[in-house]
């Protein structure tokens, strides 16, 4: 192998080192031409390389700087996964073709399976049809000898039973169906009679409040219906709220009218508090 001479120390070392082994000295590299070729240091470990090459041959560290290698990785990871995307279309490509090939083939075997039966037995039938006509072509005709009158023997005739009565048809009435506990509603519509359904319930009269006798202040001590009559079945008209102060009039029947505002009603006195008159 050849060897050059360090011009520091003079020692002896390989042609392609970049520094002395002996006192660390940086060599001079020259191209093919016999010009110096540019150096660098590596930042890591220090040894002189040649400009051209991008990483350190010593530690392997790259002369690059940080977004530029952050910028090929990146690019480097993107064509990677460009790939693995194109790859796994092309693959499921295949695969759909695949399957649709599959589909089809199963769907022409299911039609042609349900299609014969059919020719079967219309070719059945045709067979029995042929068969039969054929037989009825070469059956021999046998004909009856001729009966003479004098030769004829007298014929008795049995009396005639009377013909048998056919039965009555009996008219059967279904019995409505009840489906079984579980079951989906029936789909149809019944036919309901107007004349079986139930009157309506008149609504209670209304009874109006009277504006005579003794009113009395009071506080509902809940939320009050206000009734349009002295019943629980009568229009309710409004809602009392919880705390607030009514006028009540003289009872009649376990109830009482009452005033709210503008509004006349009849309310259940035992869901109110008899409070004393307001100061005026």
């Amino acid at each position: 192998m050849p060897y050059t001479n360090c011009n520091a120390c003079g020692a002896k070392a390989l042609v392609g080192a970049t520094r002395c082994p002996r006192c660390q000295a940086p060599f001079v590299s020259y191209d093919i031409k016999g010009e110096r070729v540019p150096t660098v240091n590596c930042p890591n470990c220090g040894v002189q390389r040649p400009v051209a090459i991008g990483v350190c041959p010593n530690c392997l560290t790259s002369t690059a700087p940080a977004g530029a290698r952050l910028t090929r990785g990146l690019v480097v990871i993107g064509l990677g996964i460009a790939l693995i995307m194109a790859v796994g279309y092309v693959i499921s490509r295949r695969v759909d073709r695949a399957n649709g090939a599959a589909r089809a083939a199963s769907t022409t075997a299911a039609l042609n399976a349900a299609a014969e039966p059919i020719v079967s037995r219309d070719s059945a039938t045709r067979d029995t049809a042929d068969s039969g006509s054929l037989a009825t072509a070469t059956r021999p005709v046998v004909t009856a000898p001729a009966i003479t009158p004098d030769a004829a023997a007298p014929i008795q005739h049995a009396p005639s039973a009377p013909a048998a009565r056919a039965p009555t048809a009996t008219p059967v009435t279904s019995a409505p169906v009840r489906p079984p506990s579980g079951a989906p509603p029936a789909t149809h519509m019944a036919v309901i009679d107007p004349a079986t359904i139930p009157p309506k319930p008149a609504p209670p009269p209304k009874i109006a409040v009277p504006d005579t006798g003794v009113w009395e202040f009071a506080v509902a001590n809940t939320w009050v219906r206000v009734r349009s009559a002295p019943s629980r079945e009568s229009e309710m008209l409004r809602m009392v709220d919880s705390a607030q102060r009514v006028r009540l009039g003289p009872p009649q029947s376990g109830w009482r009218p009452v005033r709210v505002g503008v509004d006349r009603g009849w309310v259940d006195p035992r869901l109110f508090t008899v409070v004393p008159a307001p100061r005026p």
